[in-house]
């Protein structure tokens, strides 16, 4: 029996010394606070939407052959949100 109590003493004697040095982190220690939030080019998000309307203008074009319908001219480059 004095090897389980001594297990379990040295296993109460490690959780301890954890949970005083996460508080000890939690009070001591201050985060370095930074900017999260990037500003993007708008002339990026332009080519981005461009080339989003080019891949969608391709499969509507590949559905419509597939299913023998005219394509729809619907998505067109004037369109703004």
């Amino acid at each position: 029996m004095p090897t389980l109590t001594r297990f379990l003493l040295r296993a109460g004697l490690a959780v301890a010394l954890v949970l005083v040095a996460m508080a000890a982190l939690a009070t001591l220690v201050r985060p370095h606070v930074r900017r999260t939030v990037e500003p993007i080019d708008p002339a990026r998000i332009e080519a981005g939407l461009g080339k989003a309307r080019e891949e969608a203008r391709r499969a509507a074009a590949a559905k419509a052959a597939l299913s023998g319908e005219e394509q729809d001219d619907d998505l067109t480059d004037d369109w703004k949100p």
